[in-house]
């Protein structure tokens, strides 16, 4: 056997070890994670609820107010494709967590990752908007009231474009990590983690972007505190 078969042998021996020790670490993770299961059955319960909501608040004709309808049914629809997407998307991830091969799979639940929580308070946003002008303002919202159907689309519409906004850089950061684990037994493995990709690992753009979504985070805490401190 010549040197250069030898080595070939010895690659494709440590490659094999690697795989093996990769599949006993996903499958020993997987088990001290009862959150999947959780997880499985929060995307369930989550489903079954949002589909009510909608029987509910779709079929129902005794809501005299439009926005508010909208604004539930559009939550509802929020945390539909969370159940349909991210859920599943999580509960992947960690029976794969050491093997997350796929980019685009990666990318997409960083996407949904930031999406659903971004639509979901900019919706909220407009619920506490909308509540505290029948309270505190309610000839205004006499008069808002009768171009409702118009304005609560539209609101929906520019809310979910601002959340895919607010989404798209944490995408395009995310990416296959190749890294080095080294186990308790003193032997080191190769994994493939969901994190960041490595271009963009030492840039300083995946700090803004987490110091921005902070930013976001923290606006909307505080404004949702002023307007139902007044609504009270």
């Amino acid at each position: 056997m010549t040197h250069n078969e030898s080595r070939a042998n010895e690659s494709i021996l440590s490659s094999s070890n690697n795989s093996d020790r990769l599949g006993l670490l996903n499958a020993q993770y997987a088990t001290l994670l009862p959150l999947t299961i959780v997880l499985g059955l929060f995307g369930i319960v989550g489903i079954v609820g949002n589909v009510l909501v909608f029987v509910v608040y779709g079929c129902g004709k005794q809501f005299k107010d439009k926005k508010f309808r909208y604004y539930v049914l559009s939550l509802a629809m929020i945390d539909l494709v969370t159940c349909m997407t991210l859920i599943p998307a999580e509960s992947l991830k960690h029976q794969q967590c050491f093997n997350f091969t796929e980019s685009i799979w990666c990318k997409i639940k960083c996407f949904f990752n930031v999406f659903a929580a971004a639509a979901a308070s900019y919706c909220l946003v407009l619920v506490a908007i909308d509540r505290c002008m029948l309270t505190c303002r309610p000839v205004v919202f006499c008069k808002v009231r009768s171009i409702s159907h118009g304005l609560a689309w539209r609101l929906y519409l520019s809310m979910l474009g601002l959340a895919v906004l607010t989404s798209l850089p944490s995408s395009i950061l995310c990416g296959i990590t190749l890294d080095v684990l080294r186990l308790s037994d003193d032997q080191t493995i190769f994994v493939n983690l969901c994190e960041i990709e490595p271009y963009f690992e030492y840039e300083i753009s995946r700090y803004v972007n987490r110091i921005s979504l902070g930013i976001v985070q923290v606006t909307i805490s505080a404004v949702m505190i002023v307007l139902y401190a007044r609504i009270g």
